[in-house]
């Protein structure tokens, strides 16, 4: 620790009286900041936190890895991006893995990632690069306080490695559920739910007696169902003898309809 950063002069005699007496050796390090800038973007800390809840994170070379948290285990996938490189394509790999060995392993530490964790490394021809990146991985590891076990680079360019969980990951300390897709991370299409809709109003139009069914759904739903090229209204209107009337409400999730029949 280099310094303690503190912006508030309330808050900056609150941490004076607590290292004055627990921590003395830390007072020497307090600074105020009283920049034209807010503390956290003057020290990086804004775009620092950003990168870390984001799924891909870019490497200076052009190259990037992708980081997907899951409850069974992290997997992290390293890819070349816009990186050529100069000369061979073995040269470009090394390069672009070793870089990623850097920042994964930064990016363990600021996002507390725990439990099982999968490294799928761009695949290597020769045995002394997948060794150089595997002795780079140890190296940069060593500067985790957490404890970590790291298996050689498979043939297939895997590393499995466990790192000792400790506390909630960064994510799930700032981060909550998306309420429109329930965490999932992904929603259904339009033309998926416009299936869907189809069949139940289908099975209504076969046991109800009303002459009329309305359809109430997201508005993209029911453009995609109103539109000449989708053409399942009409055909079923023709088919039934029923009016099916449609209503787009901005309310509505893209996955949720509601459908009732009533009399003219």
């Amino acid at each position: 620790m280099d310094q303690i950063v503190v912006d508030s002069k309330s808050v900056m005699r609150q941490v004076e009286k607590f290292t004055k007496g627990y921590l003395p050796n830390l007072k020497a390090k307090l600074k105020f900041h009283d920049g034209d800038l807010p503390v956290f973007e003057q020290f990086g800390i804004d775009l620092e936190i950003e990168r870390a809840l984001s799924n891909q994170v870019f490497l200076k070379s052009g190259g990037s890895i992708n980081i997907d948290q899951t409850e069974a285990l992290v997997s992290i996938d390293v890819n070349t991006g816009k990186f050529v490189g100069k000369k061979t394509l073995e040269d470009t790999i090394l390069k672009t893995n070793l870089e990623a060995v850097k920042e994964i392993a930064y990016q363990l530490r600021v996002r507390n990632c725990g439990g099982i964790i999968i490294i799928d490394f761009i695949d290597m021809e020769k045995e002394e690069n997948r060794h150089s990146v595997y002795q780079s991985l140890l190296e940069a590891l060593k500067k985790d306080r957490s404890k970590t076990n790291v298996l050689p680079i498979s043939g297939l360019g895997l590393v499995e490695m466990t790192r000792k969980r400790t506390r909630d990951t960064l994510i799930r300390t700032m981060c909550e559920h998306c309420p429109y897709c329930e965490g999932v991370g992904r929603v259904k299409s339009v033309e998926t739910v416009s299936y869907e809709i189809i069949r139940e109003v289908s099975k209504t139009l076969k046991r109800t007696k009303a002459t009329k069914v309305t359809i109430f759904a997201h508005p993209e739903v029911c453009a995609r169902l109103s539109s000449e090229e989708f053409g399942m209204i009409d055909m079923m209107e023709e088919t039934y003898q029923k009016t099916l009337l449609i209503r787009a409400d901005n309310s509505y999730h893209i996955e949720q309809h509601e459908i009732y029949s009533h009399e003219s």
